[in-house]
């Protein structure tokens, strides 16, 4: 079965959809499925959790290890520069509006 997602991941790099790989809204997923040849293709589209995200970061890393991490980020000014300006601070507040994930499932014909 990994095979036959391999190959299939393989076979959508090299085409024309491939090439341009990247965010793509629902019904670009399911076209891309078809034209992989799955059949009976089915998609779950979900909207970010932000909350639980940061739960979970603060689970996995501890609460002084994030914090530690965040200070560091927000003194490099190389890192917290391209972040923090209006214009990111005004896309952030957008940001859950637009992104979501999505699980695509499909059986292969």
């Amino acid at each position: 079965m990994d095979q036959v997602i391999a190959a299939d991941a393989h076979h959508l790099r090299g085409s024309s959809l491939g090439r341009k790989m990247g965010a793509l809204q629902e019904h670009e997923w399911l076209a891309a499925l078809k034209a992989a040849g799955f059949k009976d293709k089915s998609s779950t589209v979900s909207k970010l959790d932000l909350t639980g995200q940061f739960v979970d970061h603060l689970r996995v890393d501890r609460v002084r290890r994030y914090v530690s991490a965040l200070v560091r980020g927000l003194l490099d000014p190389s890192m917290s520069g391209p972040f923090l300006n209006r214009r990111m601070i005004g896309a952030w507040r957008e940001y859950p509006a637009y992104v979501s994930y999505g699980l695509y499932v499909g059986r292969k014909a």
